[in-house]
């Protein structure tokens, strides 16, 4: 659902195709920009300061903002080694699946390589770098897992909301089991958090269906985060007129996606669900609703539950 996109530096450093890629990327369009090689955006600064373009000093504030200036949400990190005795195009076309890129931009092809598309040239219509905004799936763990396994695996922080999360139901454990593992070797999250609604009787606040959810995720929760981590469940009540506790969505500090029946699997193959990127302004909005200090919800006595990963 999300793809990771390789740009040759010198393709970057060029002020037409920068705009147009970098309009085009970041988690709510479906692609995110590779660097590679690590020092990928020092080598795109350089050239398009040795072709005297008058718009390096915009490349540049994008791709390393100064002192006090959010850092992109649209770049991520590689793993991939990389040649320095090879040509860039060579070095990205040598990753073969499951470790490839999904679309490469490069100045030329060369080669005959369905991932290699010519700046300025392809059609953004096509495969591969059409995306799915929107995608219908299986309410399955692993449907769910590879929607979001790209974001999830280069982002450091992990908010899970779904105001009808149950500990005591595996159909929730095990989808949130998968999602809280999913980083390469099970590497501590700086923040995980999972946010659900407190219970609720006849329109009032239950405390002590409230004592059982708790007891539920003390009992079946460690086990399910990662070692190192440290899980935050919020049980919060909306404020009179406000928002309701109703969508459910996959955030991090990157961008996020919302899974429209819910974070839990369903009882079939048949049974299935709408899964969507957010828009910047959604996700900006979203994140800003489900955090400690949120504005936009109530968080009662009792209602913060600290749980530490054994997983």
């Amino acid at each position: 659902m999300i793809k990771e996109i390789a740009v040759e530096p010198e393709v970057m450093a060029t002020w037409s195709h920068f705009r147009e890629i970098w309009d085009d990327c970041g988690v709510s369009r479906g692609r995110l920009i590779c660097e590679y090689p690590s020092q990928w955006c020092d080598l795109v600064i350089k050239k398009a300061r040795e072709s005297s373009s008058t718009k390096a000093s915009s490349i540049e504030s994008k791709l390393k903002p100064g002192p006090g200036n959010p850092k992109s949400n649209k770049l991520i990190k590689t793993n991939r080694n990389y040649d320095p005795g090879k040509d860039w195009l060579n070095n990205a076309e040598k990753h073969e699946p499951p470790n490839a890129f999904d679309a490469v931009i490069a100045r030329k092809k060369p080669r005959d390589n369905n991932r290699v598309l010519v700046a300025g040239e392809f059609d953004k219509g096509q495969s591969p770098w059409k995306t799915e905004t929107g995608l219908e799936i299986t309410r399955s763990t692993a449907d769910l897992v590879k929607c979001a396994r790209l974001l999830l695996n280069v982002s450091s922080e992990l908010v899970l909301v779904d105001p009808n999360f149950d500990a005591y139901e595996p159909r929730f454990r095990d989808p949130f089991a998968a999602l809280a593992q999913i980083r390469p070797d099970a590497k501590p999250w700086k923040r995980f958090e999972l946010h659900v609604e407190h219970p609720h009787t006849k329109g009032r606040p239950d405390v002590q269906i409230l004592q059982n959810r708790v007891h539920y995720m003390k009992q079946y929760m460690p086990p399910l985060v990662p070692t190192g981590t440290k899980l935050k469940v919020f049980f919060w009540q909306g404020k009179a007129a406000g928002k309701r506790l109703h969508p459910r969505f996959i955030l991090t500090e990157l961008g996020g996606l919302q899974p429209d029946y819910g974070l839990d699997e369903g009882q079939n193959e048949q049974d299935k669900t709408i899964i969507s990127l957010l828009s910047e302004t959604v996700w900006q909005s979203t994140w800003a609703d489900y955090c400690e200090t949120s504005q936009t919800f109530t968080l009662g006595k009792d209602c913060l539950v600290e749980i530490a990963g054994t997983g």
